[in-house]
């Protein structure tokens, strides 16, 4: 006692007594907190979360602003340190006693502190939502405190939503995690001007008929431009369309010189009233419309600009040059930033020389992309049009990543874990040269299932330090996350990320996950389910661990359900328990992730939204496993093997209950005044092919059934695909269809079916409800047509030798 007496007393009268720096010992300290004259929000926040956690690590009062002996500075350069920071470099020094902590860039100093508790106390912040580890070390003692961290990434953004946004638990995790939050302007990596949201022509240049915060069918205007009605005074300013309209949902003629002129001027304007010296970025990118390969006007202007560029958005990257120009000449600190996405994917190949050297390059590769293996070397597209854009780009070359796997069309997040891919993807992009990250991804309720979490976590480790040890962050993740849950987990982990490894299909960005994963067998989804029973009871007297396993559970749950056709009888566990056991997991997941939402009032309501929207997919799932209705007698006397049978999915909207339907779920839409029926189908390289069937039904067909229930209605013949499925044009929310590629048969490829819709048309006449689709064997020819109506062009890695339609952006007559 005597001697540890001694040591705190040599140790604050002296902190680096024996080469040693004392920040705390035995429950004292020497140093108080000096936070910045002016800080920021994150500097702020930074500055109360090293006073607390030092305090509790050490056990020591550490105050801010207070009286002592030493003083630990946040946002002031050590006076001994004359190197320049890099541009987002970070770095702690003592000197004489006195710590310095600071960094460069926005928030910088505020992301130096979390370097500083990481390194230093190994503190570790894991989720959005409040999990974290922050040991004890009551003998608070270093041989030194100097850091330097130059992180692999110049930045890391988030893109997320309101639910992250507007929790403390959620703003608290991206500073600590040192993300940046594209949504929020003061938590960006360098000042935005105007909207830091992509997609700003409609803000622009509002074409009067969107209202301000809308975001559909384009966005509406910013702030300056609420006034402005420019299709109504110059709709000529808007792409005119394959039709000869001008269409002012779509793009802008970019090769008209007044429509040019007049947005070059709504940019400066924003300059002049936002601008306050230093480095800035602005967005200059294009409409959320249109795929690749499709002009962005089919006017004659614009079609001599993308001949001269050897590209369809020719006419874009001519803009670009000339605003680029613009803001050299007069605000040389200011960058451009716009999305190589979609229509403007491909390179221009005949333009001569580089792009300028102020605009900034985000790739978003998404339609190129397999989601479930790396870019290299299994997206080779992606890989091409990276270094080929790398080879053209002046400036900066970012990247706009997709982590998750879109949930659509059923709306159930895939079975897989994407941990291996997306290290591995991050290597390839540091080796090219990519500056820059971006990633869009849930991190909110909707998106907090299978390993969510720990992808969000990885990503923001290895933005820091690409080459960082993954197995020990992992191992680290799982152990504070999962408790005692943890080494099952881990083989949980481990069994999927190789079942990913082994699968053969490829995965595009929206897919149906039956028509992919060969691994979703009973055998292993059994295995998996066995896996998480133990998990739940290893975790069941720690409620907060047993809700992470809980909420790993609920897409396994989903993939057992969706699968119930390969399940023998009595083998599947029982469907209400694994409704009932999602629904919990959830509602108690959205609790957790909410309990710090503001306003506080509206955390109940959100989280019965959240639950109640995403039930859609368990409950779609749930009666396709349930017991169907007898089909017609035509039907129900063929052999079963000549049968096959599905419902209808609304990806945008609730699927509704209908008492009457096959499997009590239905589609309800709006009797069309045609139907147009489409085939879908998507092979690897990926190949989007959308085939319309001949019309063979009709609205006075359907007219004359209304009000007697459901009727069958032929609409025609064809084979399947082993990833398709049938888009229907008359549901509410215009994303209604039926998935069909699980239903393919691949020792029979080739099989082809008769098509029967089964409609109901209520006596209104109008009110049309879809129950499902009934696929018999068939040997007739195909009905489908062969023009495929989807205007996408092959990336061009994949384009030699195969013959698709490319729209030629020819004038066509204007109309009016």
């Amino acid at each position: 006692m005597h001697m540890m007496a001694r040591r705190i007393t040599t140790c604050l009268s002296s902190p680096t007594v024996a080469a040693e720096i004392c920040l705390a010992s035995g429950g004292v300290t020497n140093y108080t907190i000096m936070g910045s004259t002016e800080p920021s929000r994150d500097e702020a926040a930074a500055t109360k979360d090293l006073q607390q956690f030092l305090t509790q690590i050490t056990g020591a009062q550490f105050t801010i602003g207070g009286a002592a002996k030493h003083r630990i500075y946040i946002g002031r350069k050590a006076p001994g340190d004359t190197i320049p920071l890099k541009a987002f470099e970070r770095r702690v020094r003592e000197e004489d006693g006195d710590v310095y902590i600071y960094g460069n860039a926005h928030s910088g100093n505020a992301f130096a502190v979390y370097d500083f508790l990481e390194k230093f106390f190994n503190c570790r912040w894991y989720t959005f939502f409040g999990d974290m580890y922050i040991p004890e070390k009551r003998e608070a003692l270093f041989s030194s405190l100097t850091l330097d961290v130059v992180p692999s990434f110049d930045s890391f953004c988030y893109f997320g939503n309101i639910y992250t946004q507007r929790t403390t638990f959620g703003e608290d995790f991206r500073r600590r995690a040192r993300i940046y939050d594209l949504r929020l302007p003061e938590s960006t990596p360098i000042p935005w001007l105007g909207s830091s949201y992509p997609h700003v022509p409609s803000r622009y240049l509002p074409p009067g008929l969107v209202k301000p915060g809308a975001a559909k069918p384009v966005y509406g205007p910013y702030e300056y431009f609420e006034d402005k009605a420019y299709f109504k005074t110059n709709p000529e300013f808007y792409s005119l369309n394959q039709d000869g309209n001008r269409d002012w949902t779509y793009q802008l003629c970019y090769s008209n010189k007044k429509m040019r002129s007049e947005l070059i001027r709504n940019y400066l304007e924003i300059v002049e009233k936002e601008y306050k010296g230093g480095a800035a970025r602005m967005l200059v990118d294009l409409n959320d419309r249109g795929w690749a390969g499709m002009p962005l006007c089919w006017c004659s202007e614009c079609a001599k600009l993308n001949e001269t560029y050897g590209n369809l958005a020719g006419c874009y990257w001519d803009f670009i040059r000339e605003i680029c120009q613009v803001f050299k000449e007069k605000y040389p600190e200011i960058l451009l930033q716009t999305l190589v996405y979609q229509l403007t994917r491909d390179v221009p190949e005949k333009m001569l020389g580089k792009l300028p050297d102020n605009l900034v390059l985000e790739f978003a590769p998404l339609g190129e992309t397999d989601f479930l293996k790396p870019y290299e070397p299994y997206a080779p597209a992606v890989c091409d049009m990276i270094e080929s854009w790398r080879s053209i780009a002046g400036s900066k070359l970012a990247i706009w990543m997709y982590p998750t796997v879109y949930p659509r069309p059923l709306w159930t997040f895939p079975l897989v874990a994407n941990i291996d891919r997306l290290v591995q993807n991050l290597r390839y992009l540091h080796r090219h040269g990519v500056n820059e990250l971006t990633a869009e991804f849930g991190c909110e309720p909707e998106g907090d299932m299978g390993f969510n979490e720990l992808r969000v976590y990885l990503l923001s480790c290895l933005a820091r330090d690409v080459d960082a040890n993954v197995p020990a962050l992992i191992q680290d993740f799982m152990a504070h996350y999962y408790g005692a849950a943890a080494p099952t987990m881990m083989q949980y982990l481990s069994e999927l990320e190789q079942c990913e490894k082994n699968e053969s299909n490829f995965m595009r960005w929206w897919p149906d996950h039956r028509s992919v994963l060969q691994y979703l067998t009973p055998e292993n989804l059994l295995r998996w389910q066995g896996y998480f029973d133990a998990m739940e009871q290893l975790t069941v007297d720690d409620k907060k661990t047993n809700m992470h396993v809980r909420r790993a559970r609920t897409n396994l749950d989903e993939a057992t359900l969706s699968v119930w056709y390969k399940f023998q009888n009595g083998q599947m566990p029982e469907r209400d328990l694994m409704r009932a056991r999602r629904r919990k997991a959830k509602q108690d997941s959205c609790s957790d992730m909410l309990a710090t939402y503001e306003p506080a009032e509206e955390r109940t309501l959100h989280t019965d939204r959240v639950v109640s929207w995403y039930d859609r997919s368990m409950d779609y799932h749930y009666a396709m496993a349930g017991k169907w209705k007898q089909l017609p007698a035509e039907f129900a006397q063929l052999p079963a093997g000549q049968v096959k049978r599905s419902a209808p999915y609304i990806n945008t909207r609730l699927v509704v209950e209908d008492a009457e339907a096959a499997t009590g779920l239905a589609a309800k839409g709006e009797l069309p005044e045609s139907f147009a029926l489409q085939l879908y189908r998507w092979e690897a390289p990926p190949v989007e092919i959308r085939n319309v069937f001949k019309e063979l039904l009709t609205a006075g067909e359907v007219q004359k059934a209304a009000g007697k229930g459901y009727q069958m209605y032929y609409i025609g013949t064809s084979r399947l695909w082993s990833d398709s499925l049938l888009s229907l044009n008359f549901c509410y929310g215009g994303a209604g269809g039926i998935t069909l590629g699980y239903l393919w048969d691949a020792e029979n490829p080739k099989q082809k079916y008769d098509f029967y819709l089964s409609l109901r048309l209520e006596d209104d006449g109008k009110t049309l409800w879809c129950s499902e689709l009934v696929l018999v064997k068939s040997d007739k020819p195909s009905t489908l047509e062969d023009k495929n109506l989807f205007l996408g062009t092959l990336p061009r890695v994949y384009a030699e030798g195969v013959k698709r339609e490319i729209p030629s952006g020819k004038m066509k007559i204007e109309k009016g």
